[in-house]
This record gives C-alpha cells, structure tokens and sequence, in this order.
C-alpha cells in the first residue's frame, strides 16, 4: 500500500468509526475522493488528501554496516492536510462530531496503528453547496492536518573493509597526560 493511500485509510477508519456517536459507516458512506468512481446514495463523505510529505526538519539516517550488503535508511516525521468532504444534511454533523473523538485513546490507538496521527482541524466546517441535476446540493467541507513516520527505501552503500579510530586518550591535561589511542577493526 503506497504511504497515500495508507494515509486515506486511516483517515476512513477513523471517520467510519467514529462520525456517529454509538454506530458506524459503511465503506460506500465514507470513500476517498476519486473522480472515476460513480457518486453513491446522499449522505456520504469522501476523503481527499490535498497535500502530504512536508517536512519540518532534516531526516534521520540511520546506518547499518552488518552483514554483506550495507545500507543506509533515511527517517523522519512528515505532514500534510486532508479535506474531508460530507455530502447530504446527514453529513453535516458526522463532520461536526469528529474532531471531539481524536483525543479518545481508543481512535489514536486504531489509526497510531497505521503510522498516522490525525490533528485538530485547521478549518471551520465551511458550506460549499453545488448544483447537481438542477438541485443545490449541501456540501460541507473541513481540513484536517497530519502527521505520519516516513522510512525511506533502503539506499546500498560501498561495503567497508576496515574502520579505524585514530587520537589521544588523556586523564586531567590534555598537554601533558596524553595516551596515543589507535583502533582498527577489520570488517571483511
């Protein structure tokens, strides 16, 4: 599963679990926005993810010499914004009830599961009707952030041979009470 689509999943998890107090969704009622797939029954909510992989700081490296083939793994925390769209009155307050869930130890456990945590919205619900069939539809729409681990693929470094680790060892001055330090591991 791309990091996209693990992403929408959560966010879906999480809406289908918990957008009515004491029921659930189904997978037709909460769906990622895909512009090729027939519209279902009014109310429902799609997920569109508007932006993913911003980073706030450098990645993490993490090397790795043992065994015959080393690597390198880059890590980090990455961000981005999902829209959540609720189509039909229904929808309405599905979108109003989900932000009083993500502190619940339960959701952030079921989505902390998948690699994502999911954040206070950064929006008001804002209504965005549209015409359909001669009709205005109610749409609503709200943003939410987010944030999830991010592992780079494994990148092959050039086996090494040997390491070494040349200096001075002292005890109080280092002018005076020096001990030549050399270390050498073979690594073949």
């Amino acid at each position: 599963m791309s990091t996209r689509e693990t992403i929408t999943q959560a966010f879906r998890t999480w809406i289908k679990a918990y957008a009515v107090p004491g029921g659930t969704l189904t997978d037709a009622q909460v769906r990622k926005a895909n512009y090729d797939m027939p519209r279902p029954a009014i109310s429902y909510m799609a997920v569109f993810l508007a932006g993913h992989g911003g980073q706030t700081h450098n990645d993490e490296a993490r090397h790795t010499v043992v065994g015959p083939d080393p690597f390198v793994k880059q890590q980090g925390e990455r961000f981005g914004t999902a829209h959540l769209h609720a189509y039909g009155a229904a929808a309405e307050a599905w979108l109003e009830d989900l932000p009083a869930t993500l502190n619940d130890e339960e959701q952030q456990r079921i989505i902390g599961a998948l690699g994502v945590t999911i954040l206070q919205p950064i929006t008001s619900i804002r209504e965005v009707p549209q015409m359909r069939n001669g009709v205005l539809e109610r749409h609503f729409v709200q943003e939410f952030p987010y944030t999830y681990r991010y592992v780079s693929a494994t990148i092959a470094t050039t086996p090494l041979e040997e390491a070494a680790i040349t200096g001075d060892l002292y005890t109080t001055d280092p002018t005076s009470d020096t001990v030549p330090l050399s270390i050498s591991v073979d690594l073949t």
